[in-house]
């Protein structure tokens, strides 16, 4: 469990802190990827139900994205199909946040959460005559 922190210890943190990072999904944006990928592909509801499941600790985050990546099977041209129809949406303030934290000096970064099947990479073959 997250300990509550009081405001005077929020600001003093905000205040203090060199970097702030957000996280993408549901912070950045308004949606969670994953929902709006599901949704696009005619798993919604499902994939949405084991997120829920997943945020609320019932089912581990691993077993849960293992679940829903299942149920879309997505591909490249799928996603890039997805954001060219629901491109993804600032959540309100969320830019005039991130550019007062630059002017006071804070590096600012967005993260996401990856995830792939590793594949050679064609590049990494090496020539066997030298």
């Amino acid at each position: 469990m997250v300990p509550k922190l009081s405001p005077s210890v929020v600001r003093s943190h905000w205040k203090n802190a060199s970097a702030v990072c957000f996280d993408v999904d549901s912070t950045v944006v308004t949606e969670e990827g994953i929902d709006v990928l599901a949704a696009f592909c005619g798993a919604g509801e499902k994939v949405a139900e084991l997120t829920r499941q997943a945020m609320g600790g019932s089912v581990p985050f691993h077993v849960a994205l293992a679940q829903r990546l299942k149920l879309i099977q997505p591909s490249k041209a799928m996603l890039e199909a997805c954001i060219a129809e629901h491109p993804l949406v600032l959540t309100p303030g969320m830019k005039q946040l991130a550019q007062k934290l630059t002017d006071k000096g804070k590096d600012v970064f967005a993260f996401i959460f990856l995830f792939f099947r590793p594949s050679p990479c064609p590049h990494s073959a090496t020539s066997s005559s030298s």
